[in-house]
């Protein structure tokens, strides 16, 4: 996996691929607006949220386990 570091300012943009493009929309103190364009088939997640489903899943297969 790669991995790049980068400083950005409002307005300014990261490309990857030639289809999806990371956008800084504004930075109020210690929060940054991200918009990020990218195909319809490309799931978009935080970080926080893909845990938090990753996590339930774990919990539900573990509910179907004890049923079976």
């Amino acid at each position: 996996m790669g991995r790049l570091v980068l400083e950005r300012k409002r307005n300014e943009e990261i490309l990857i691929g030639t289809n999806i493009r990371i956008q800084i929309v504004d930075v109020r103190g210690s929060n940054t607006r991200v918009l990020i364009e990218a195909p319809d088939n490309l799931v978009i997640l935080r970080g926080e949220l893909a845990q938090e489903m990753a996590i339930a899943g774990v919990q539900s297969a573990r509910t179907a386990a004890r049923t079976k």
